[in-house]
């Protein structure tokens, strides 16, 4: 199946984003693996999409406090790595591991079912990761207007029951208890300078 790294407008294809990206994957610690438990091709195709709709909010992002840029600009990249890891790694032979890549020698061409699998989990890990920490950057800009799904959806494709509880009458932010503390004068200056 062929897919471009787009709306992010990525020049890559898939499999050049996972070699764009696999020294992170093996930077992950097998202790932090994740391993996939949604429909993969939504979330990529989410995680692409939300990639493009989050340029609006650079500029924004970028002024957060100790907030991590590398994340938001890297997501497209991430998703269409995942893209690769789960739809267009080669299968593994019946004789075991073989590398090298037709094209640039650089890619796993065929790899031994263990290897594949980890290899999944970790682009898979580095996606969600990713995807969660634009999350909580956007959640935190966009606090009151109450749109973070707007730019981000969750990456779980919605069945069953809550598919169908789209209606006003379900409120995805239920309303919080008022904080015990007031917030330190220099984080009301941060938030009010954005």
């Amino acid at each position: 199946m062929a897919i471009r790294c787009a709306p992010p407008n990525l020049p890559l294809s898939p499999a050049e984003a996972f070699a764009a990206v696999e020294t992170e994957l093996h930077s992950i610690p097998s202790r932090a693996l994740l391993h996939p438990s949604l429909d993969l091709r939504y979330a990529a195709r989410s995680a692409m999409d939300a990639a493009g709709r989050l340029e609006a909010l650079h500029p924004r992002l970028s002024r957060l406090p100790g907030f991590d840029m590398r994340p938001v600009l890297r997501l497209g990249l991430y998703a269409c790595a995942v893209w690769h890891a789960h739809f267009d790694l080669p299968a593994a032979p019946r004789d075991g591991l073989t590398l090298g890549h037709p094209a640039d020698g650089r890619l796993p061409h065929r790899l031994g079912a263990r290897s594949r699998e980890e290899l999944r989990a970790r682009a898979y890990t580095l996606l969600v990761d990713a995807y969660n920490h634009c999350r909580r950057g956007v959640t935190f800009l966009r606090w009151s207007q109450r749109d973070v799904e707007r730019f981000l959806p969750p990456l779980f494709a919605r069945r069953g029951r809550w598919a169908a509880d789209t209606g006003p009458a379900s409120d995805p932010w239920p309303a919080m208890a008022p904080p015990s503390r007031a917030l330190p004068p220099s984080m009301i200056d941060t938030i009010t300078a954005l």
